[in-house]
């Protein structure tokens, strides 16, 4: 059996331990959370399949592909900074057709304002009352292409969904779907008319990686499948049940 959250009972710095402190001053028991072998069993085996499963589509490295699934499996964001024709849209595509989720791409643009992400409450002269209608952030896969074109203030409305999974709007705030996952690109050799994101914001994802080009024996490989009529696309892929992908988050 193997304790997730015994991290947590470690004393820190001062020699105090969080857990036992929180326990003595609420009068109640913090139990960790108990994982069995046949849990950690099925989570590599997901894992593996969904893997699988991208590696079937994309013909970018193994390694790229790991990430992607890790981090949404850690309910982090990933940050891709790459040059074009990487397959980073791919990625998304089949990582949300993987998974059975719901995706969109939002292109940025340096014009772009914070309601083109979050949505906008618009009047009903029908019912006299304002109806919400939702931006592309409240779907469960959202590719940002090319963040960093878009001003600060736009930037900035996707820090309390990238940290909180909510959205505020209007005084109101709404839950985002779960799971909800942020893969953002941005171009590291055209500059030009671009923003730099600040700390706040690259803190929000939980990596950054680079897909690079595939080497010469992978191109081969892709094109030897073309003609051979075994290139799987994004609708080939069999969906795993997102009721599976839930439960191994929470694991």
């Amino acid at each position: 059996m193997m304790h997730l959250g015994s991290l947590s009972n470690q004393p820190d710095r001062a020699g105090n331990h969080p857990v036992a402190e929180r326990r003595a001053a609420t009068g109640t028991r913090v139990a960790a959370r108990v994982v069995s072998d046949e849990d950690l069993h099925f989570a590599r085996d997901l894992i593996a399949r969904i893997a699988d499963a991208l590696e079937q589509v994309l013909c970018c490295r193994r390694p790229a592909i790991d990430l992607a699934v890790m981090t949404m499996i850690a309910g982090g964001h990933l940050l891709i900074e790459d040059v074009p024709g990487t397959g980073k849209t791919t990625l998304a595509r089949a990582l949300a057709r993987t998974v059975q989720c719901d995706m969109v791409r939002i292109q940025f643009t340096s014009d772009m304002l914070p309601s083109d992400l979050t949505g906008v409450s618009v009047f009903n002269q029908q019912t006299q009352e304002f109806t919400f209608h939702p931006g592309p952030l409240f779907s469960q896969v959202v590719l940002a292409d090319e963040v960093n074109r878009a001003n600060p203030k736009a930037q900035a409305a996707m820090l309390e969904a990238m940290e909180e999974r909510r959205i505020s709007v209007d005084g109101v705030t709404r839950e985002l779907p779960r799971p909800h996952l942020v893969i953002a690109t941005q171009n590291p050799i055209e500059e030009e008319g671009t923003y730099i994101l600040p700390e706040a914001q690259m803190d929000r994802f939980l990596l950054k990686e680079v897909i690079t080009y595939p080497t010469p024996v992978e191109e081969l490989k892709v094109l030897s499948r073309i003609d051979s009529g075994q290139m799987t696309t994004i609708s080939d892929v069999d969906p795993i049940s997102l009721d599976d992908v839930r439960v191994l988050q929470d694991a």
